[in-house]
């Protein structure tokens, strides 16, 4: 792998299958933190000769780097001495969750057609994942609790389960079902014969 910042993270997204393409003077790619058919990933050299990331879905520069396996210095000048890349924030912080969502029913034209709440073990919700079915096909949106409040983003590192609060209740002795994405975690929870 290149030492060099900008190759290294197009050969991470390549080696993802996140399909990086010139634009410009930089790429653009799929994120590979969101469910992205679109290529809302703008890469560019910076001025300091790191890396400037921007997904225009609202993903946080952390979340994409670390879907790619990677970290925020990978994209960072080794050892020049000069500061970091100027990383995107993943957008504006809204007071609410319900604000936020507000906020991409405006970019989408609707409210989501699905929507799922994440929890953390006190019960209190720390994420969401809303889901629209656009003439495109489905766009996912995760938005996610922040100390300033709420923003559009995947929740930070260690994602909590979904149906979090409902697995701490349950036995010991009852089993655990793990499907793919929230949909079927639904799916298996409403089964007769499932439980969380």
């Amino acid at each position: 792998m290149s030492s060099e910042p900008i190759d290294r993270m197009v050969s991470a997204l390549e080696s993802h299958g996140c399909a990086p393409q010139r634009a410009g003077s930089g790429w653009r790619a799929q994120c590979p933190a969101h469910d992205d058919r679109r290529g809302s990933l703008s890469i560019s050299p910076g001025d300091n000769g790191g890396v400037v990331l921007h997904c225009h879905a609202g993903c946080d520069p952390g979340a994409v780097v670390a879907a790619l396996g990677l970290r925020l210095s990978d994209l960072m000048p080794n050892g020049n001495g000069r500061p970091g890349p100027k990383l995107a924030a993943g957008g504006r912080t809204y007071p609410t969750a319900e604000v936020a969502v507000e906020a991409l029913a405006k970019q989408f034209g609707r409210g989501p057609n699905a929507r799922w709440d994440y929890h953390d073990a006190a019960g209190d919700v720390v994420g969401l994942v809303l889901r629209w079915n656009t003439p495109a096909g489905k766009e996912i949106r995760p938005v996610s609790r922040c100390p300033s409040g709420w923003r559009i983003g995947a929740m930070p590192e260690p994602h909590p389960l979904y149906r979090l609060p409902a697995i701490l209740a349950s036995g010991a002795e009852t089993p655990i079902v793990i499907g793919e994405g929230e949909k079927v975690a639904d799916v298996a929870w409403q089964s007769p014969s499932s439980t969380p």
